[in-house]
């Protein structure tokens, strides 16, 4: 029996306890796990060197094709680098001597891919080492950035470039005053204009179109005029789009008989007009109620084989409701539906609108009823045109008919309307409408409130997945 138990207290002592046998479990997942991440890293590491060593075997053959596509998969989601950048480390260290070629061909891709930050990186990792891109791969950058709405960008490169020293072609110029005018400096613009021409580099046509267009829109029609006239003296052909261009800001101004004056030059020079031209200067002459030029110039266009479209006719309808020339405006829309021109909600809204300026509530109701006939339905502006309409005559119980006839259509009314309409029923001690309305306003505002939660709770997935991804910087997902 003694023998027994000692050979019992032996085995315990031998046997290791469950804690033992836990830490040494533990201890072996994790020498387990790290030789699982090692492995995954030496693999993801080969995979990398596999990449850079095939892309430099393609550039060195000169398969600029097949080097492409190659450096076209490791830019995108997906690579085994992380950015550019990572991808320019690793060539850099395995393979110095076809680098020009490689970062010129990435920039490239970068900028034709619509990744203005990737290709930004790679242009400031290229001039960081003292080195210039090839002038095709510059070009495509500096497009990349104006196109993606980078113009402050565009601009700060543009001189960057300047002040190292390098001289910079018309292309680049045209970017950087393209990007001032988007930005709606038209000073910028004209200093960029002025050191471009006292560096020895003329404007061309794309430049000054650019610059007539900016003011143009700003309605500065003398400054767009000089600038016209500097590009006859100094023999830049105008196109069509300068013609159309300058004729379209003196329509704005109300400046007729320049826009008049604009069109006879362009005919001198053997362009025809078109039809933005013709639809141009007969919005601009119906904005001064000369709907006697507007027939005119119809009838002109009409000769030349140009046929009308529903901007023609829509502001020809437009403009004569908001002069009170309703019978002619009905005449004009009768017109179109004998060409086969279907007129549009706009269109039908003109009219509508006009008749309940003139207090013809029966007549407005008569358009609404054929234009559903055509198959198309009053939109929201339609509706909101109606109510505040009926809301103005003292009607607020047509002025809710035409709220619940909006509500089952599915669509949605501007809560000033909405407030509007129940100032008006508190008049009519119509309080069961007034709650009805309320109740759709905190539905409505419930609805903004989650879609908004939404919008923010996207914006925090994509940061936080972009915080787990090491293949793009949070400005890809935003």
């Amino acid at each position: 029996m003694a023998n027994q138990l000692n050979r019992l207290s032996n085995l315990r002592a031998i046997a290791p306890t469950k804690s033992a046998i836990f830490s040494s479990f533990c201890t072996d997942s994790v020498q387990l796990q790290s030789g699982s991440n090692n492995e995954a890293d030496n693999l993801q590491e080969k995979n990398r060197q596999d990449q850079v060593r095939k892309l430099s075997t393609l550039l060195r053959k000169k398969r600029f094709k097949s080097a492409r596509t190659t450096m076209v998969s490791l830019v995108l989601p997906g690579s085994p680098f992380s950015s550019p950048a990572d991808l320019i480390s690793v060539f850099s260290q395995s393979f110095p001597s076809p680098k020009p070629i490689f970062t010129d061909m990435l920039l490239s891709i970068c900028a034709e891919l619509k990744l203005p930050d990737e290709a930004t990186e790679v242009y400031n990792s290229i001039r960081k080492e003292g080195n210039f891109p090839c002038s095709s791969a510059f070009k495509l950058f500096l497009e990349s950035l104006v196109s993606s709405g980078h113009y402050n960008r565009t601009i700060d490169i543009f001189w960057e470039v300047i002040n190292s020293g390098f001289r910079v072609d018309r292309f680049a110029y045209s970017k950087a005053i393209e990007s001032a005018v988007k930005l709606g400096d038209l000073t910028k613009a004209m200093n960029l204009l002025n050191y471009m021409k006292r560096h020895g580099v003329s404007p061309n046509a794309f430049i000054y179109n650019v610059l007539i267009n900016g003011f143009c829109k700003e309605k500065r029609t003398e400054d767009a005029r000089k600038l016209f006239d500097e590009m006859i003296e100094t023999k830049v052909t105008a196109t069509m789009f300068t013609y159309s261009t300058l004729i379209a800001g003196y329509c704005k101004v109300f400046d007729m008989e320049n826009a008049l004056e604009i069109q006879r030059r362009m005919k001198g020079e053997n362009m025809e007009s078109n039809l933005v031209t013709f639809n141009t200067l007969i919005d601009g002459y119906g904005r001064i109620c000369q709907f006697e030029n507007c027939f005119e110039i119809l009838n002109e266009m009409e000769n030349k084989g140009i046929v009308p479209n529903e901007i023609t006719y829509g502001s020809l309808v437009y403009n004569l409701c908001k002069d009170g020339r309703l019978c002619e405006a009905e005449l004009i829309m009768r017109d179109m539906e004998n060409r086969k021109i279907i007129p549009n909600a706009q269109i039908y809204n003109s009219l509508i609108m006009a008749n309940i300026e003139e207090r013809k509530m029966e007549d407005a109701k008569r358009i609404v009823e054929e234009m559903k006939g055509r198959g198309l339905l009053p939109n929201e502006d339609t509706y909101c045109i109606l109510i505040k309409g009926h809301c103005g005559v003292k009607d607020f119980v047509g002025a809710y008919g035409w709220y619940r006839e909006l509500i089952q259509n599915g669509l949605v009314l501007n809560m000033a309307v909405c407030n509007e309409l129940i100032c008006g029923l508190r008049e009519e001690g119509m309080e069961s409408e007034i709650l009805s309305i309320r109740d759709y306003m905190n539905k409505q505002t419930q609805c903004r409130r989650s879609k908004f939660s939404k919008v923010i709770e996207r914006g925090r997935g994509s940061i936080r997945s972009c915080s787990n991804h090491k293949h793009r910087p949070i400005s890809f997902f935003i």
